[in-house]
């Protein structure tokens, strides 16, 4: 029989990593679920599951302690991250036999107003993020007051964007200006924005199994970030029209099973924040056919 190979094992202590975590208010926040995770994004119960590095629940002061952490990117994530409000995901980097510090929330306490299309946005969820709101290593949310006042602790320092809830409509986020937020307390003043309306037109008639979309433009990306709010159609020759859109560029993206994809990519300004368009939908015959190369399969 073959000798059986020396294995050596190495275990290290790992990391430690402890903090506290806060409410919207700033408040010290009791028996808080965090989890520990290895990656910032997980398809699924069984993925995430997988991932998972570590649970602790805050004491009576907010505060925990994880110890025995791999010296790898951590994602540190509130059990009910969609509707808690506060830093909700946030990332750390343990250092093996070391002790780090992550706090969600506390200082700095980040301020500001809102006011949209001349308004305060009164009574609204709005969210810290990245470039993408709905990914990332970092997202914090709380509410504006009846003026559109809001507050933040523990939102710095970094870049991140600032977003708002589409009246009633769940986790659709308008984007409002791009921050760079400093370690210290800041004061970002009154904040204006402005959102309009697009209206897409299809022609000939939009035919009853097309969908149509609209997304923020990428000079890379044939389609990126989905943007805007799509009004229910009252049928199908009614046109598409899609509110809470920001002056960028959009493209828009009509598509129908199994034909070809149409985009046409839009700029909307302050002086075309509520225009009309109208999108040609080609009635072509033709057909692709192609070979994949056998080194590609």
């Amino acid at each position: 029989a073959s000798p059986i190979p020396k294995v050596e094992v190495t275990l290290t202590p790992g990391g430690t990593v402890q903090g506290f975590v806060t409410d919207e208010n700033g408040k010290p926040q009791p028996n808080v679920t965090l989890f520990f995770q290895g990656r910032y994004a997980y398809n699924g119960d069984t993925a995430r599951k997988a991932g998972l590095l570590a649970t602790v629940i805050t004491d009576e002061e907010g505060r925990y302690s994880v110890s025995h952490l791999p010296s790898q990117i951590c994602y540190v994530v509130r059990k009910d991250e969609w509707s808690s409000l506060g830093v909700v995901r946030q990332a750390v980097l343990p250092q093996n036999g070391k002790t780090s510090t992550l706090n969600l929330g506390g200082r700095p306490e980040l301020t500001g107003r809102l006011i949209v299309n001349g308004k305060p946005l009164a009574n609204t969820r709005i969210l810290l993020a990245g470039e993408n709101p709905n990914f990332g290593i970092f997202r914090a949310y709380t509410n504006t007051d009846s003026e559109g006042m809001f507050h933040f602790f523990g939102a710095g320092p970094g870049q991140r964007t600032l977003y708002y809830e589409v009246p009633n409509v769940n986790n659709n986020w308008v984007p409002v200006r791009s921050l760079e937020l400093i370690s210290d307390d800041q004061d970002l003043g009154t904040l204006e924005t402005q959102v309009g309306q697009l209206t897409v037109n299809c022609q000939p008639e939009t035919l009853d199994d097309m969908r149509l979309g609209l997304f923020n433009y990428h000079p890379v990306w044939t389609a990126s970030l989905r943007a805007g709010n799509l009004v229910p159609r009252t049928s199908s020759s009614a046109p598409f029209v899609f509110n809470q859109v920001t002056t960028r560029e959009y493209v828009i993206v009509a598509s129908r099973s199994g034909y070809p994809s149409v985009y046409q990519k839009v700029h909307v300004t302050k002086e075309n924040l509520n225009s009309q368009l109208t999108l040609p939908i080609p009635e072509g015959t033709a057909t692709i056919h192609f070979k994949l190369d056998q080194e590609l399969m």
